[in-house]
């Protein structure tokens, strides 16, 4: 079954499943735009990479910690 077979044999589910993915992202876009004040442009590329705010952040904190272990600081 594709999206078009369920959207016509079955639009209650087909119109759940839909809102579910619309608010997903509203979700994820309104995460990022809390920090729209702060960095617009590095906002504005979370957005665009599809990340959530906190894969991005997750990302940062690793690339954080391998410099700090390359420069001999510990744990």
């Amino acid at each position: 079954m594709n999206a078009e077979q369920l959207k016509r044999d079955h639009p209650e589910t087909y119109n759940r499943i839909f809102n579910s993915g619309v608010t997903q992202e509203r979700e994820r876009v309104e995460s990022w735009m809390e920090y729209a004040e702060t960095n617009l442009e590095e906002v504005r590329a979370g957005i665009i990479s599809g990340k959530s705010i906190h894969e991005d952040l997750d990302q940062f904190y690793e690339e954080v910690d391998s410099k700090l272990k390359g420069l001999g600081a510990t744990n």
